[in-house]
Protein backbone atom coordinates (compact mmCIF):
# COMPACT_ATOMS: atom_id res chain seq x y z
CA UNK A 1 0.00 0.00 0.00
CA UNK A 2 1.22 3.59 -0.89
CA UNK A 3 1.11 4.65 3.00
CA UNK A 4 3.73 1.56 3.31
CA UNK A 5 6.13 3.35 1.63
CA UNK A 6 8.84 4.91 3.13
CA UNK A 7 11.57 6.32 0.57
CA UNK A 8 14.76 7.26 1.66
CA UNK A 9 16.19 9.34 -1.11
CA UNK A 10 14.12 11.73 -3.92
CA UNK A 11 15.88 11.80 -7.40
CA UNK A 12 14.14 15.24 -8.68
CA UNK A 13 14.31 15.94 -12.49
CA UNK A 14 13.62 19.93 -12.08
CA UNK A 15 9.88 19.01 -10.36
CA UNK A 16 8.87 21.08 -7.39
CA UNK A 17 6.07 18.54 -6.09
CA UNK A 18 8.78 15.58 -5.43
CA UNK A 19 11.17 18.34 -3.95
CA UNK A 20 8.32 19.63 -1.28
CA UNK A 21 7.85 15.73 -0.30
CA UNK A 22 11.36 15.16 0.59
CA UNK A 23 11.10 18.21 2.53
CA UNK A 24 8.50 17.91 4.14
CA UNK A 25 9.89 14.24 5.06
CA UNK A 26 13.40 15.78 5.99
CA UNK A 27 14.76 13.32 3.20
CA UNK A 28 17.88 14.04 0.95
CA UNK A 29 17.64 15.29 -2.74
CA UNK A 30 19.75 14.60 -5.96
CA UNK A 31 18.79 16.95 -8.68
CA UNK A 32 19.37 15.70 -12.36
CA UNK A 33 18.37 17.75 -14.93
CA UNK A 34 19.73 20.03 -16.76
CA UNK A 35 18.47 23.37 -16.49
CA UNK A 36 20.72 24.06 -13.40
CA UNK A 37 23.97 25.16 -15.47
CA UNK A 38 22.14 28.38 -15.95
CA UNK A 39 22.73 28.93 -12.19
CA UNK A 40 25.65 26.67 -11.53
CA UNK A 41 28.09 27.22 -13.90
CA UNK A 42 29.94 30.41 -15.10
CA UNK A 43 29.23 31.27 -18.82
CA UNK A 44 31.55 31.05 -21.19
CA UNK A 45 30.23 33.03 -24.01
CA UNK A 46 28.79 37.08 -24.30
CA UNK A 47 24.70 37.60 -23.46
CA UNK A 48 23.99 40.46 -25.95
CA UNK A 49 21.97 42.53 -24.54
CA UNK A 50 18.97 41.78 -26.01
CA UNK A 51 19.00 38.20 -23.79
CA UNK A 52 20.48 39.80 -19.84
CA UNK A 53 16.56 39.77 -19.24
CA UNK A 54 16.17 36.73 -20.25
CA UNK A 55 19.47 35.36 -19.00
CA UNK A 56 18.54 36.68 -15.07
CA UNK A 57 15.09 35.77 -15.09
CA UNK A 58 16.05 32.65 -16.32
CA UNK A 59 18.62 32.50 -13.31
CA UNK A 60 16.02 33.79 -10.56
CA UNK A 61 13.43 30.66 -11.44
CA UNK A 62 16.08 28.07 -11.95
CA UNK A 63 17.82 29.60 -8.42
CA UNK A 64 14.37 29.06 -6.86
CA UNK A 65 14.64 25.62 -7.84
CA UNK A 66 15.79 22.77 -5.22
CA UNK A 67 17.70 24.76 -3.36
CA UNK A 68 19.87 23.23 -1.10
CA UNK A 69 20.17 19.54 -2.75
CA UNK A 70 22.52 17.09 -1.53
CA UNK A 71 24.26 16.87 -4.84
CA UNK A 72 23.24 18.34 -8.34
CA UNK A 73 24.28 16.13 -11.60
CA UNK A 74 23.77 18.72 -14.47
CA UNK A 75 22.99 17.04 -18.06
CA UNK A 76 25.21 18.94 -20.45
CA UNK A 77 26.79 18.83 -24.03
CA UNK A 78 29.51 21.40 -23.71
CA UNK A 79 31.96 21.71 -20.60
CA UNK A 80 31.61 24.76 -18.33
CA UNK A 81 33.52 26.02 -15.17
CA UNK A 82 30.62 25.04 -11.79
CA UNK A 83 30.41 28.09 -9.82
CA UNK A 84 28.31 26.25 -7.03
CA UNK A 85 28.89 23.72 -4.85
CA UNK A 86 27.93 19.66 -4.56
CA UNK A 87 27.62 20.07 -8.95
CA UNK A 88 28.60 17.45 -11.35
CA UNK A 89 28.54 17.79 -15.19
CA UNK A 90 27.45 14.63 -16.26
CA UNK A 91 26.75 13.77 -19.89
CA UNK A 92 23.12 14.42 -21.52
CA UNK A 93 20.82 11.26 -20.98
CA UNK A 94 20.30 9.84 -24.23
CA UNK A 95 16.96 7.56 -24.28
CA UNK A 96 17.49 3.35 -24.92
CA UNK A 97 16.13 4.34 -29.14
CA UNK A 98 18.66 6.42 -30.00
CA UNK A 99 21.24 4.43 -28.05
CA UNK A 100 20.26 1.41 -30.76
CA UNK A 101 20.18 3.61 -33.64
CA UNK A 102 23.04 3.34 -35.30
CA UNK A 103 24.51 6.71 -37.06
CA UNK A 104 24.57 6.57 -41.14
CA UNK A 105 24.78 9.43 -43.54
CA UNK A 106 22.28 10.14 -45.49
CA UNK A 107 21.09 13.04 -48.32
CA UNK A 108 18.09 14.50 -46.20
CA UNK A 109 18.77 17.43 -43.87
CA UNK A 110 16.13 16.49 -41.00
CA UNK A 111 14.04 19.63 -39.88
CA UNK A 112 11.94 20.31 -36.84
CA UNK A 113 10.03 22.97 -36.05
CA UNK A 114 6.50 23.79 -35.37
CA UNK A 115 4.22 25.29 -37.22
CA UNK A 116 3.05 28.12 -35.73
CA UNK A 117 7.00 29.20 -35.57
CA UNK A 118 7.79 29.24 -39.26
CA UNK A 119 4.60 29.48 -41.40
CA UNK A 120 6.64 29.81 -44.18
CA UNK A 121 8.76 26.93 -43.71
CA UNK A 122 8.03 25.27 -47.44
CA UNK A 123 8.50 28.18 -49.78
CA UNK A 124 11.22 28.67 -47.92
CA UNK A 125 13.20 25.48 -48.24
CA UNK A 126 12.17 24.80 -51.58
CA UNK A 127 14.48 27.83 -52.25
CA UNK A 128 17.53 25.82 -51.82
CA UNK A 129 16.36 22.82 -54.63
CA UNK A 130 19.32 20.76 -54.59
CA UNK A 131 18.91 20.03 -51.36
CA UNK A 132 16.08 17.70 -49.67
CA UNK A 133 14.15 18.12 -46.51
CA UNK A 134 12.47 15.99 -44.28
CA UNK A 135 10.26 18.01 -42.14
CA UNK A 136 8.31 17.18 -38.50
CA UNK A 137 5.93 19.69 -36.79
CA UNK A 138 3.42 20.28 -38.81
CA UNK A 139 1.87 17.03 -38.51
CA UNK A 140 1.09 15.71 -41.66
CA UNK A 141 2.17 13.68 -44.54
CA UNK A 142 2.78 15.80 -48.12
CA UNK A 143 5.70 16.18 -50.70
CA UNK A 144 6.23 19.07 -51.91
CA UNK A 145 9.89 18.41 -54.24
CA UNK A 146 12.76 18.46 -51.93
CA UNK A 147 10.83 18.88 -49.40
CA UNK A 148 8.91 16.42 -47.50
CA UNK A 149 6.12 16.79 -44.51
CA UNK A 150 6.47 13.96 -42.49
CA UNK A 151 3.42 13.41 -39.69
CA UNK A 152 4.69 12.50 -36.24
CA UNK A 153 6.11 9.14 -35.35
CA UNK A 154 8.44 8.24 -32.95
CA UNK A 155 10.10 5.08 -35.29
CA UNK A 156 10.08 7.61 -38.24
CA UNK A 157 11.66 10.54 -36.32
CA UNK A 158 14.38 8.37 -35.00
CA UNK A 159 15.37 6.45 -38.54
CA UNK A 160 15.35 9.59 -39.84
CA UNK A 161 17.33 11.49 -37.63
CA UNK A 162 20.19 8.85 -37.27
CA UNK A 163 20.33 9.12 -41.35
CA UNK A 164 20.34 12.52 -41.50
CA UNK A 165 22.96 14.85 -42.57
CA UNK A 166 22.64 17.29 -40.46
CA UNK A 167 19.58 18.97 -38.42
CA UNK A 168 17.65 21.75 -38.39
CA UNK A 169 15.87 22.76 -34.88
CA UNK A 170 14.96 25.31 -31.69
CA UNK A 171 17.34 25.37 -29.14
CA UNK A 172 15.77 22.28 -27.39
CA UNK A 173 17.95 20.56 -25.04
CA UNK A 174 16.90 17.07 -25.89
CA UNK A 175 17.12 17.12 -30.07
CA UNK A 176 20.42 19.09 -30.13
CA UNK A 177 21.86 16.36 -27.15
CA UNK A 178 20.70 13.40 -29.38
CA UNK A 179 21.80 15.30 -32.06
CA UNK A 180 25.46 15.70 -31.08
CA UNK A 181 25.38 12.52 -29.50
CA UNK A 182 24.74 11.25 -33.49
CA UNK A 183 27.62 13.65 -34.62
CA UNK A 184 25.02 15.25 -36.52
CA UNK A 185 25.94 19.47 -37.69
CA UNK A 186 23.13 21.66 -35.84
CA UNK A 187 21.51 24.85 -36.84
CA UNK A 188 19.51 26.03 -33.90
CA UNK A 189 17.32 28.70 -34.04
CA UNK A 190 15.72 28.63 -30.73
CA UNK A 191 12.77 29.90 -29.45
CA UNK A 192 12.63 33.66 -28.47
CA UNK A 193 12.40 34.86 -24.93
CA UNK A 194 13.96 31.28 -23.80
CA UNK A 195 17.43 31.60 -22.12
CA UNK A 196 17.77 27.85 -21.74
CA UNK A 197 17.31 27.11 -25.83
CA UNK A 198 19.48 30.43 -26.39
CA UNK A 199 22.36 28.94 -24.25
CA UNK A 200 22.26 25.67 -26.20
CA UNK A 201 22.32 27.65 -29.13
CA UNK A 202 25.08 29.50 -28.58
CA UNK A 203 27.08 26.43 -27.47
CA UNK A 204 26.49 24.41 -30.56
CA UNK A 205 28.32 27.34 -32.59
CA UNK A 206 30.76 27.94 -29.56
CA UNK A 207 31.67 24.37 -30.00
CA UNK A 208 32.18 24.05 -33.31
CA UNK A 209 29.08 22.03 -33.56
CA UNK A 210 26.98 23.91 -35.95
CA UNK A 211 25.41 27.55 -36.22
CA UNK A 212 23.34 29.68 -34.44
CA UNK A 213 20.90 32.18 -35.69
CA UNK A 214 17.43 33.77 -34.78
CA UNK A 215 15.73 33.25 -37.73
CA UNK A 216 15.37 30.11 -40.72
CA UNK A 217 16.14 32.28 -43.98
CA UNK A 218 17.86 30.49 -47.40
CA UNK A 219 21.03 32.44 -46.91
CA UNK A 220 21.43 31.53 -43.41
CA UNK A 221 20.91 27.16 -44.29
CA UNK A 222 23.16 27.92 -47.27
CA UNK A 223 25.94 29.12 -44.70
CA UNK A 224 24.88 26.25 -42.36
CA UNK A 225 25.41 23.89 -44.91
CA UNK A 226 28.21 25.00 -46.63
CA UNK A 227 30.16 24.63 -43.35
CA UNK A 228 29.04 21.00 -42.96
CA UNK A 229 32.52 19.85 -43.26
CA UNK A 230 34.10 21.79 -40.33
CA UNK A 231 31.31 20.86 -37.79
CA UNK A 232 31.50 17.24 -38.81
CA UNK A 233 34.87 17.28 -37.95
CA UNK A 234 34.52 19.36 -34.30
CA UNK A 235 31.62 16.73 -33.72
CA UNK A 236 33.83 13.54 -34.33
CA UNK A 237 35.83 14.83 -31.31
CA UNK A 238 32.56 14.13 -29.47
CA UNK A 239 32.62 10.53 -27.51
CA UNK A 240 30.28 9.72 -24.89
CA UNK A 241 29.21 6.10 -23.63
CA UNK A 242 25.71 5.91 -23.35
CA UNK A 243 24.33 7.00 -19.91
CA UNK A 244 27.47 5.22 -17.76
CA UNK A 245 29.17 8.45 -16.40
CA UNK A 246 25.82 9.12 -15.13
CA UNK A 247 24.76 5.93 -13.25
CA UNK A 248 28.59 5.55 -12.11
CA UNK A 249 28.29 8.60 -10.54
CA UNK A 250 24.83 8.38 -9.03
CA UNK A 251 25.67 4.50 -7.38
CA UNK A 252 28.71 6.37 -5.60
CA UNK A 253 26.43 9.30 -4.44
CA UNK A 254 23.79 6.31 -3.09
CA UNK A 255 26.62 4.13 -1.75
CA UNK A 256 27.89 7.43 0.32
CA UNK A 257 24.21 7.84 1.24
CA UNK A 258 23.95 4.16 2.56
CA UNK A 259 27.51 4.36 4.38
CA UNK A 260 26.26 7.45 6.30
CA UNK A 261 22.85 6.14 6.91
CA UNK A 262 22.03 9.79 7.87
CA UNK A 263 19.62 11.67 5.54
CA UNK A 264 21.24 14.72 6.94
CA UNK A 265 22.69 17.02 3.95
CA UNK A 266 26.61 17.24 3.74
CA UNK A 267 27.83 20.19 5.00
CA UNK A 268 28.03 22.90 2.46
CA UNK A 269 31.97 23.19 2.38
CA UNK A 270 31.79 19.96 0.10
CA UNK A 271 33.65 20.58 -3.11
CA UNK A 272 31.76 20.34 -6.96
CA UNK A 273 33.23 18.15 -9.21
CA UNK A 274 33.35 17.36 -13.08
CA UNK A 275 32.98 13.79 -13.62
CA UNK A 276 36.66 12.98 -14.50
CA UNK A 277 35.52 10.56 -17.55
CA UNK A 278 32.84 12.90 -19.11
CA UNK A 279 34.70 13.14 -22.69
CA UNK A 280 34.36 16.80 -23.06
CA UNK A 281 36.08 18.11 -26.33
CA UNK A 282 38.46 20.64 -26.80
Amino acid sequence: MLCDFEPELIISDFESFSYLFAKMRRLPIISIDNMQIINRAKLNVTVPKSERGNYNMAQSIVRAKLPRSRQYFVTTFFDLPLSKENTTLVPPIIRPEILAAPPTKGRHVLVYQSATNQQNLVPLLQQLPDQEFRVYGFNKEEDHGNVQLRAFSEAGFIADLASARAVVTNGGFSLISEAVFLHKPICAIPIPAQFEQWLNAAQVEQMGYGRHFEAITADNLRAFLYGLPGFETALASYQQQGNEALFARLDAELALLSANASPTPRPSKAKSSVVPSFPMPH
